[in-house]
């Protein structure tokens, strides 16, 4: 049967002349700088491995010996051989794999650079169901991801993995991407339906408070109204990314709900939207007595508002005066090019390698709303799939050239891409 796993993927295609591992640009997303179980004939059993540090000789022995098995098999069985449970003379070698497949964080660098290449070639997830009018991911056929299936290729192997001519794919390569694209589609339509079924209950929610504080003779009371923006705020977040008929539909309605309510806080009379709201809603805004609830209140209209802004249309047009000279253009931190990342945490005086006030734990396909009660369960399950939130090194650069031009007392420019918010 075909692979299905990102373990068996690699695995197999690792039998191709060291792809994917002896390409550059697959280095620079995994940082494992060759094939992982490669060793000199002279190493030691006890020495570390030069492309993993994480292995011994004698494990990456193991896994070569594992891998050279599975190899030997026939297409059909590799997959089920690679990821069996019982004991047999490949254990030793099968469990190193499947363990430095889950710790070397490959999978979130490959996931990364597939989403934005699909992303940028208007075949991400969201862009597919909108494309669609749909609430349902396509099949990869009728989504025609294979549109990007040379991008995807090129963004992860770069041009080693494409034959003379830069068409087209090597067969090896072919059915490797095809394999990444069909675990990637799988991620996304598990991801989505996960997604669709909160969206559903939230927009329930919502439609239940709103029946609530709005029925006759009810007075609503400032938490109440609060409640019913928080839960507005989070169904906006997901219903923007769902944009058919009946979402746009959904979305309208709220933002003019929203629009109404905030000019109800401001006492402004004139608004048609605020008219439009029910009277006792209306009344409990106009009333509000306390300032922190009116604050408090006004913050989370905006912040729904905010998220309703999906399709802005507008081009912003800046004018250029006289062209700079960037000859003496530096980045800033370039004596920091050699500084190891155990140094720079020495540095930031962070010696447990963790960053102060923030999460342990990360979703690493971007899939989880992690601001809601339902992604910080989900943060604290150790079977949900989450990994370890680890600052890269470019990162820790950025933070350290950050804090120490903030405590000189000079000013900092951050590039686009840091990822550091």
């Amino acid at each position: 049967m075909p692979t299905t796993t990102l373990s068996a993927a690699l695995l197999t295609v690792s039998n191709m002349d060291g792809l994917p591992w002896s390409t550059p640009i697959w280095q620079s997303l995994t940082k494992i700088h060759g094939i992982p179980w490669y060793y000199a004939d002279t190493a030691k059993d006890d020495s570390p491995t030069p492309n993993y540090s994480g292995w011994t000789v004698k494990v990456a022995k193991a896994v070569k010996v594992f891998a050279q098995n599975v190899w030997d098999l026939t297409e059909s069985s590799q997959e089920k051989y690679i990821v069996a449970r019982h004991a047999d003379n490949d254990s030793e070698g099968r469990l190193a794999w499947q363990k430095f497949i889950k710790e070397s964080r490959i999978s979130v660098n490959i996931n990364k650079t597939i989403d934005s290449v699909l992303t940028e070639h208007d075949r991400g997830p969201y862009q597919v169901l909108q494309q669609h009018n749909t609430t349902s991911l396509p099949t990869l056929d009728d989504a025609q991801v294979s549109d990007a299936r040379l991008y995807v290729a090129a963004g992860l192997l770069g041009d080693e993995g494409l034959l003379p001519g830069g068409r087209a794919l090597s067969p090896s390569v072919s059915k490797f991407i095809n394999t990444l694209l069909a675990i990637t589609w799988n991620r996304y339509r598990k991801a989505l339906n996960s997604e669709v079924t909160k969206k559903t209950k939230l927009v329930d929610a919502v439609q239940e408070q709103f029946m609530k504080i709005q029925a006759e003779g009810y007075t609503p009371r400032a938490k109440e109204i609060k409640d019913l923006l928080r839960l507005i705020r989070q169904a906006t977040t997901l219903l923007v990314k769902y944009l058919d008929e009946k979402n746009q539909a959904m979305l309208q309605e709220l933002n003019i709900q929203l629009e109404g309510m905030l000019a109800a806080v401001r006492k402004d009379t004139s608004s048609e939207e605020a008219q439009k709201l029910p009277k006792s809603v209306r009344d409990a805004l106009e009333q509000l007595a306390s300032e922190s609830d009116i604050q408090e209140i006004t913050s989370l209209i905006r912040i729904s508002l905010e998220n309703l802004q999906v399709d802005v249309g507008e081009s912003v047009q800046f004018t250029t005066g006289e062209e700079v000279d960037l000859v003496d253009w530096s980045e800033g931190v370039e004596e920091l090019a050699t500084v190891e990342e155990p140094t720079l945490w020495t540095m930031l005086g962070l010696p447990e390698k963790k960053l102060p006030f923030f999460q342990d734990w990360m979703d690493p396909n971007s899939m989880v709303d992690l601001w809601t009660e339902e992604g910080q369960a989900w943060l604290n399950d150790p079977s949900s799939g989450r990994q370890p939130l680890v600052p890269r090194w470019h990162q820790l650069v950025g933070i350290f050239r950050t804090l120490q031009r903030a405590f000189d007392g000079k000013p900092v420019l951050l590039m686009d891409g840091v990822g550091l918010g």
